[in-house]
């Protein structure tokens, strides 16, 4: 079989089609997502029907360059909501992930986030999985409701691809991945939050059905093509997904601009972490935060700056081969998030180098990933032996992976590349099962 595999990233469009029995596939188009078209600072929100311009073009392309496919398998940046009517016409932009509308003050001084902490009792999320936190769909629609939104009658609330199947031919809904960072999802009892979302978002506000199956939702013709249409998966859940290759005790350790760890768990549990749904009735404790890309993008511009300072012509990239390829020990000892101005570096003698600092930021970053692997361990207490790294920061940092391996204590570790494009590979597969 031949699929469609599109992947809506936070930054990119990309598509390719996927050939289930020889296990590959070939990139067909790449685009930038749509830009930011929010006026407001702070926020961060896309025009939804250039999005779905964008999809229905790349889709175009790779029925022309393979005719043959008779499926799409969606996977999605996740968080994000749109609002549009029964006929589908959008009712609001799509807002990301990045929008932070939900930590802008209002009229009555509060943000939206402290105002949902008043209302809500303290465990009114308990069982969804996630925690209140900023970038929720639930709380960046919440926020524009105080602002003043108002919601007109039978309004639906889809997740992004939710909104592309729906734009389709498909129904209102979406995979319990990508129903679980809305907010109003209860994972532990695999049901929408109705009264939640009622005492938040109103009545007016209609959720999709959440489905936890990788089963065709419906069919629709494309160029004279047509095509069966699956559930939209989130894409870290696809990411994980590829990662594990069929192992489920992998440790996953991903790193990109920030970081995240997970394992699989057979059952829900309860922690000081997200339980995040995966596939086949298992779940992903997983601790989201955690130093990433943006980290070390600190010391690049330290580091550019000083250069700069005096007048030296270094090019970045040999900036950047400096810190990722750093071999020394460190020295130093970092406490709190420097980055963030909440810390601060002590042990600095006579001899202190750039080496000492890059070492020793490595070295903590290494420490919150060995806390983090406490925090989601198994009941039971035991390890899995091996670690599997993926995301950009971490397939290009052979430095940045070798101090979070020693602090973990793990011997194996391997790299996960293209684990998105595996993770769907891996989905396509079942629909032949």
């Amino acid at each position: 079989m031949k699929a469609i595999v599109l992947d809506l990233g936070s930054s990119y469009t990309k598509c390719a089609v996927m050939d289930t029995e020889a296990g590959d596939w070939r990139a067909v188009q790449s685009l930038p997502a749509p830009p930011n078209c929010a006026t407001q600072l702070g926020r961060y929100e896309l025009d939804a029907d250039a999005y779905f311009r964008q999809v229905q073009l790349c889709l175009a392309t790779a029925l022309h360059a393979e005719p043959s496919v008779s499926a799409l398998v969606l996977t999605t940046q996740m968080h994000g909501f749109v609002l549009t009517d029964t006929a589908m016409r959008v009712r609001s932009h799509y807002v990301s992930w990045q929008d932070r509308a939900s930590l802008t003050r209002g009229s009555d001084g509060m943000t939206a986030m402290e105002a949902l902490q008043r209302l809500l009792p303290s465990d009114a999320l308990a069982g969804h999985g996630v925690p209140l936190k900023p970038n929720l769909a639930l709380c960046n629609l919440y926020a524009r409701i105080r602002e003043g939104l108002a919601i007109e009658p039978d309004t639906l609330l889809h997740t992004l691809g939710g909104y592309m199947l729906a734009r389709l031919g498909g129904p209102h809904l979406c995979h319990d991945t990508n129903a679980a960072p809305l907010g109003v999802y209860n994972v532990a009892q695999q049901i929408m939050n109705s009264d939640l979302s009622h005492a938040i978002l109103g009545r007016s506000i209609i959720l999709p059905e959440a489905v936890s199956s990788f089963e065709p939702v419906a069919k629709c013709v494309i160029e004279g093509h047509t095509m069966s249409l699956y559930p939209d998966v989130g894409d870290h859940q696809a990411c994980v997904l590829g990662a594990l290759e069929g192992q489920p005790n992998r440790l996953c350790v991903n790193v990109g601009t920030a970081g995240l760890m997970n394992m699989v768990a057979a059952a829900f549990t309860y922690g000081p972490y997200e339980t995040r749904p995966f596939f086949g009735g298992s779940f992903l404790p997983t601790v989201s935060g955690l130093p990433g890309g943006r980290h070390l993008d600190v010391l690049f511009q330290f580091v550019r700056r000083f250069l700069d300072r005096f007048g030296a012509t270094v090019p970045d990239d040999a900036i950047w081969s400096s810190l990722m390829y750093c071999d020394a020990n460190p020295t130093l000892t970092i406490r709190g998030d420097i980055f963030t101005g909440g810390g601060d570096i002590s042990g600095i003698g006579p001899t202190v180098s750039l080496d000492d600092v890059i070492a020793s930021t490595y070295l903590a970053i290494g420490k919150a990933y060995a806390q983090a692997a406490r925090v989601i361990k198994p009941v039971d207490g035991s390890y899995s032996m091996n670690v599997v790294f993926l995301g950009g920061a971490a397939e290009k940092n052979a430095a940045l992976r070798r101090h979070i391996q020693q602090q973990l204590g793990m011997p194996h570790a391997s790299v996960s590349r293209d684990s998105v494009l595996l993770g769907a590979l891996e989905l396509a597969r079942s629909i032949e099962r």
